[in-house]
């Protein structure tokens, strides 16, 4: 078991938690930032072609995408990329621990409030 510091992060209701050792910055994707990638999840930053990952996508959460997103840029052994969030809550301190491997396709998220 751990603590760690994290950016609690929202998409709808749902409420996720960052590692900040591994954020890098944050930085707003809008509509038309989409639409000049022609729908491929992928941000111009600063001249670097990033790739991203909608979370509302990938955890099918349901509600609607506000007008202005906001990437999370991370970086982690295997470059950089980014998370899309709805909105930015704040600073934390999160306990982790290992769990037992689950099975393919399951996966766990929080917290809820």
């Amino acid at each position: 078991m751990a603590i760690i510091d994290g950016l609690l992060v929202g998409v709808g209701d749902a409420c996720f938690v960052l590692p900040l050792s591994i954020t890098l910055e944050c930085i707003e994707l809008t509509r038309q930032d989409i639409a000049r990638a022609n729908g491929k999840h992928i941000a111009n930053v600063r001249g670097e072609l990033v790739p991203y990952i909608r979370l509302r996508e990938h955890f099918h959460v349901r509600s609607r995408a506000p007008e202005i997103e906001q990437i999370m840029l991370v970086e982690t052994a295997e470059g950089r990329f980014g998370f899309v969030v709805d909105r930015v809550l704040g600073n934390c301190q999160t306990v982790i621990r290992a769990w037992a491997v689950l099975p393919p396709g399951q996966v766990v998220s929080g917290p809820r409030f």
